[in-house]
């Protein structure tokens, strides 16, 4: 798989529901990142075998094709240290959150406002190139 993105901070989204992947796709560009949505896991995988470092990886808990455990065995086997994020709709995501070592999660549904938050604990430090339509930005960037 071939990526030809540049500028941006590449974030896999692992999801086998591509309902919320177009909205979250335009709401991080105010982050000066590309949501890319990955529907199928083999594919993602695929690209991070192939050079693609993402930002980080947010993965679905319950994806139909794989077990979220080895979803991220595989990804960890190549990139070791990328930040892995949740997300679920299911009770029970803080102890998988745990389980997995992820980073942080969110339970479904959220607003992209959330999952843009939970991104810039993650994202390198960079200036907001713009703003959601009609809001201010949901954060606050702290250094670290």
């Amino acid at each position: 798989m071939e990526h030809l993105i540049s500028g941006k901070n590449v974030v896999l989204y692992f999801n086998d529901a591509q309902d919320i992947a177009t909205l979250l796709h335009h709401a991080c560009a105010a982050i000066d990142c590309v949501v890319e949505f990955i529907e199928q896991p083999e594919v993602g995988i695929s690209a991070i075998r192939g050079g693609l470092r993402p930002v980080a990886v947010v993965v679905d808990v319950f994806m139909p094709r794989i077990e979220t455990e080895n979803l991220l065995q595989q990804i960890r086997d190549v990139q070791f240290d990328v930040p892995v994020l949740l997300v679920s709709a299911v009770p029970g995501i803080k102890s998988a959150a745990q389980r997995f070592k992820a980073v942080d999660y969110l339970v479904k549904p959220f607003v992209p406002e959330q999952f843009i938050a939970m991104l810039m604990k993650v994202m390198p430090t960079r200036p907001v190139t713009h703003s959601l339509p009609n809001s201010r930005p949901p954060y606050e960037r702290t250094p670290r």
